[in-house]
């Protein structure tokens, strides 16, 4: 994994310089310490990577950065939010264990982080699950592809890979469901109009006889019944 490591370069050149200086090598240490599985660590450098563009859609601090990016990994890995949550902020795990932190608790601090603004930010840059699920090797098409329009001698390969990489790259179309919430009739309605209509011409005609009167007909009781109580 040594030959995997970021280098302060890399780093630099894919943060912006407001968040990087003189921070640079402890944000490189942090890096490149945190991750013990190789596995996991090429997914999160590839994160690291692909989705510095949220760092221009608010002040975020760059550590916090690396954070919601570890975060959204492990969640991209299928880990639940709260395991996600533990691996991310280990330090604060055990301080919270170690202060006797009731389960809960540690699981609403666990949901609210999955609501941060920067989380979400970074989640919005994964695209569609399938993408997720091939992300190494979209990535790696995307890089050949890349390199091929920069470099090929052929023009007709520079301009096929470059109409590949656009066609790629172009962002996923919004899905528009549309639901039939209409009321269809069946029998049980016909047979409620059917009751309903042969009440009212019932109260017709006794209005008419004089047998009640329209204030009698107003009061009284559609359905009679007996209540018994269930035990």
């Amino acid at each position: 994994m040594a030959n995997d490591l970021m280098t302060l370069d890399e780093l630099n050149a894919i943060m912006p310089k407001k968040v990087t200086g003189s921070a640079g090598v402890a944000l490189l240490d942090e890096v490149n310490r945190a991750i013990t599985d190789p596995h996991f660590y090429k997914e999160y450098r590839d994160n690291l990577v692909s989705y510095t563009s949220v760092l221009q859609e608010g002040r975020f601090k760059a550590e916090d950065y690396l954070s919601a990016v570890k975060y959204v990994t492990y969640r991209l890995m299928g880990k639940s939010g709260f395991e996600s949550y533990i691996k991310t902020f280990p330090a604060r795990y055990k301080q919270m264990i170690d202060n006797n932190t009731p389960t809960n608790t540690i699981s609403a601090y666990a949901s609210m982080y999955k609501n941060n603004k920067l989380v979400n930010l970074v989640y919005a840059q994964t695209m569609i699950p399938i993408y997720v699920l091939n992300m190494d090797l979209r990535q790696e098409a995307l890089n050949t592809q890349a390199e091929l329009m920069r470099s090929a001698n052929s023009e007709k390969v520079r301009s096929d890979a470059a109409a590949n990489i656009l066609l790629h790259l172009k962002p996923p179309e919004v899905t528009k469901i549309e639901l039939d919430v209409g009321v269809k009739g069946d029998s049980t309605l016909d047979s409620l109009r059917e009751a309903t209509a042969a009440l009212v011409a019932q109260q017709r005609l006794q209005l008419s006889a004089g047998m009640v009167s329209a204030k009698q007909v107003a009061e009284s009781t559609i359905i009679q019944g007996e209540c018994h109580e269930v035990e």
